[in-house]
């Protein structure tokens, strides 16, 4: 669970710096 939790805390750092230079 707590694996599951860093990859997905890690997912969301990515899509958040993509969204930013997408924008």
């Amino acid at each position: 669970m707590h694996r599951q939790a860093r990859i997905h805390s890690r997912s969301m750092l990515l899509t958040h710096k993509r969204s930013k230079i997408s924008m």
